[in-house]
């Protein structure tokens, strides 16, 4: 059942709600103590944010953010999908944001970034994902607010994110832009 979250890749359009329906399903048919829920939250989340790309309808994103709180809840902290769990819930909030304009969800998504970059080791394998969202989530508060403690915050760890990829990787090219459009924005400011 994890791999279903794949059948949300394939491009048919019914393709998102079955696997939004079979992971619901999967999610409620595990107990609260099965590690293989998280899996299943984590897949749930997924695709409801895919969906949410797609269709912009808000209950998807809402239910995302949802999903993410209840994975962040089951993990255990210490355990390294803790780091990746709150970084999925950051980002869904980023994207709750992103729609409503609701600056405590850009402010949650941050501080919950903050908490994943600090329980994510040096070689977690998200390590990088996790500073390029919080430096593009910082970006984006400085860019709704102004403050300027945000934009040198978020380029001092886009270039942490960016430093941990080579080039070629696919995430390289989204912390590099990250980076690129913190230092255009601090040029600016001077």
């Amino acid at each position: 059942v994890f791999n279903l979250g794949v059948l949300a890749d394939t491009g048919h359009p019914g393709a998102l709600d079955a696997a939004v329906d079979l992971l619901r399903q999967a999610v409620a048919a595990t107990s609260a103590g099965d590690y293989d829920r998280v899996r299943y939250l984590f897949a749930l989340d997924n695709a409801l944010e895919k969906r949410f790309e797609r269709t912009g309808v808000l209950a998807d994103i809402d239910e995302a953010v949802e999903v993410s709180r209840q994975a962040v809840a089951a993990v255990p902290r210490g355990h390294t999908d803790h780091a990746s769990a709150l970084a999925n819930l950051g980002n869904a909030l980023a994207m709750r944001f992103e729609l409503t304009q609701a600056s405590g969800d850009l402010d949650e998504a941050i501080q919950v970034g903050k908490k994943a970059k600090a329980g994510s080791s040096a070689d977690h394998p998200a390590r990088a994902q996790i500073l390029n969202n919080l430096g593009g989530n910082l970006l984006a508060r400085f860019k709704h607010s102004g403050r300027a403690a945000d934009l040198y915050e978020g380029i001092k760890v886009t270039r942490q994110a960016a430093g941990l990829l080579p080039r070629g990787h696919p995430g390289w090219a989204s912390a590099t832009g990250n980076l690129g459009t913190a230092l255009e924005a601090r040029f600016d400011r001077t």
